[in-house]
C-alpha cells in the first residue's frame, strides 16, 4: 500500500513540475511579447 501511494505521489510531483515549467515558459514570452508591444507603442 504504502509503495504504491509513494508511487503515485512521485507521479503527480513530476507532472506537476512539469506544468510549472511550462508555465513558467509562456509566462516568459508573454511578458516578452508585452515588452515588445509597449516598445512600438512609445515609438508611434
Amino acid at each position: 500500500m504504502t509503495e504504491k501511494t509513494d508511487k503515485i505521489l512521485n507521479q503527480i510531483k513530476k507532472e506537476l513540475e512539469g506544468i510549472k515549467n511550462e508555465l513558467k515558459k509562456s509566462n516568459a514570452s508573454r511578458d516578452k511579447r508585452y515588452k515588445e508591444w509597449t516598445k512600438m507603442k512609445k515609438k508611434w
